[in-house]
């Protein structure tokens, strides 16, 4: 591997450790801001409750949100609504994702247990 890709790799590296640190900063705020109690994904889960959105759905639908505005970027250039950078919406982008995931590794952890507990009735 050449000098220049070791580089560019460890450059790329770092821009990537930057940024998942500034993401979590900011996912780390605005939990406090959104969540209730002790449940991270109370916000997503008044949408299910309030019979509008699957909680999955209502993180995809925030999601989808930012990838639309990453799109009307892409076309014109420009956001009109200047207090979000380019940078902020790929935060809250990747933020979602992780949530995401997170409900999902949750989810599976309560099939999984349930799933166990079947089975330990079952014997």
């Amino acid at each position: 591997m050449s000098e220049d890709i070791r580089k560019g790799n460890a450059t790329f590296l770092a821009f990537a450790h930057s940024f998942y640190k500034d993401a979590e900063a900011i996912l780390r705020k605005k939990n406090q801001d959104y969540a209730a109690g002790n449940d991270p994904l109370s916000n997503f889960k008044l949408a299910e409750q309030m019979n509008i959105a699957t909680t999955d759905k209502a993180i995809f639908i925030r999601m989808m949100d930012k990838v639309s505005r990453l799109s009307v970027f892409l076309q014109k250039g420009h956001f009109l609504v200047q207090n979000e950078t380019v940078k902020d919406t790929l935060l809250d982008l990747a933020n979602y994702c992780v949530i995401l995931a997170y409900y999902f590794s949750q989810k599976d952890k309560i099939a999984n247990e349930g799933l166990k507990e079947y089975i330990e009735l079952k014997e």
